[in-house]
């Protein structure tokens, strides 16, 4: 078990309290962590497998939010302090050497996120206090399922060092929402990230002898399947209307280096 902070602050975007000169405040983020796991070497260690459930409980998690009154015409977003939350998830991760030339790794995690306590709504009485909205709240810039694996390869060439390596990758990961609601961002649900399946690969040669240093030639591709996954948005719902990025195209490049 661990416990954690991060400290306070104010928006200095936000104007200054009614009948004062201070700025409003958020407040202290605190966090109290439980994880347990297991860590493990098999097969005269050619195979590492490590795997972590964890349990977190934040009370006022800070989560930035647009601001719904901002002026007409303009876009601006602040940190609020969301309230009670719970993550919990689990993380695993292997390495497993096939042979003397080929080895795999991966990873995959999974997080669930609960608002229990979530004071972002206004009260249509006048001087209420504000309305838990716990209950329509979402995670922001948190995917569910995450995954990646890879197979790697190497083949000595001649009686040096040199090696011809290489690596094909798959990266998984859940579309994610921008921000925590829909009240304050009234496009958060257009605007949601698409799940993103992405490989990578690249070949090269590296360990190249050069004196008393190494070199190294890498040719790279990124998006091989030249995918067009929506990314994440921004919401400018006091502007009527939202936009984003997507992810970058299929790319190639190459890379030297040398190492003393």
């Amino acid at each position: 078990m661990a416990t954690g902070y991060r400290s306070g602050g104010f928006n200095a975007s936000d104007p200054v309290a009614s009948g004062t000169n201070t700025i409003p405040s958020f407040g202290q983020e605190n966090v109290t962590s439980y994880e347990v796991g297991l860590k493990t070497e098999l097969f005269h260690r050619r195979v590492r497998f490590n795997v972590a459930g964890y349990y977190n409980v934040y009370k006022d998690l800070a989560v930035n939010v647009p601001v719904p009154d901002a002026p007409q015409g303009t876009f601006s977003t602040r940190i609020a302090n969301a309230g009670k939350v719970n993550y919990a998830g689990f993380e695993a991760e292997l390495q497993a050497i096939l042979t003397d030339n080929f080895s795999i790794d991966g990873a995959i995690g999974y997080v669930n996120v609960d608002y229990k306590e979530f004071l972002g709504g206004k009260s249509t009485v006048p001087g209420a206090p504000a309305v838990d909205i716990a209950s329509i709240a979402v995670p922001s810039y948190t995917s569910p399922w995450t995954g990646n694996i890879a197979l790697n390869a190497q083949f000595p060439i001649g009686a040096g060092s040199a090696r011809l390596v290489g690596r094909v990758g798959y990266t998984h990961e859940d579309g994610k929402y921008s921000f925590p609601t829909a009240l304050s961002a009234p496009f958060n649900d257009a605007i949601k990230g698409d799940d993103r399946d992405l490989i990578d690969a690249q070949i090269g040669i590296d360990r190249i002898p050069l004196g008393n240093a190494e070199g190294e030639i890498r040719i790279w591709g990124k998006n091989l399947t030249n995918a067009k996954d929506f990314v994440r948005g921004i919401d400018f719902g006091q502007l009527g209307y939202a936009g984003g990025y997507y992810v970058d195209p299929r790319t190639y490049g190459i890379t030297i280096g040398v190492k003393y």
